[in-house]
């Protein structure tokens, strides 16, 4: 019985308060992944540690076309689960992350 209390109490401190919104942490992915992700969630939010996860899942469309991106990391899109379009075009990309689309179940057009 102590045990299945201790589990009970480990489940419940992992889980967000109740009325307190999740966020989610941007601010190690590839500098213009971040900048990119940002610009689509709007001017409202300038820390890239409190992304509003709510609207950070609902991002459609990703525009990162001519940002001078070389490399990728393999979590840069993680989280993006609605994520339908990603350009990437006009980049100085020669190899990919292995995972790094891992997740974008949703992706029409990369």
């Amino acid at each position: 019985m102590k045990s299945l209390l201790t589990l009970m109490l480990l489940a419940a401190a992992m889980l967000p308060a109740l009325g307190q919104a999740q966020t989610v942490n941007i601010c190690d992915r590839t500098p213009q992944v971040r900048d990119g992700i940002m610009q689509e969630i709007g001017p409202h939010w300038s820390d890239c540690a409190a992304m509003p996860s709510r609207r950070f899942a609902g991002i459609l469309r990703l525009d990162l076309s001519r940002g001078g991106i070389e490399s990728l990391l393999a979590g840069d899109f993680a989280g993006l689960t609605s994520l339908e379009y990603l350009f990437l075009g006009r980049n100085q990309l020669t190899t990919l992350p292995a995972g790094v689309f891992a997740g974008l179940t949703g992706l029409q057009r990369c």
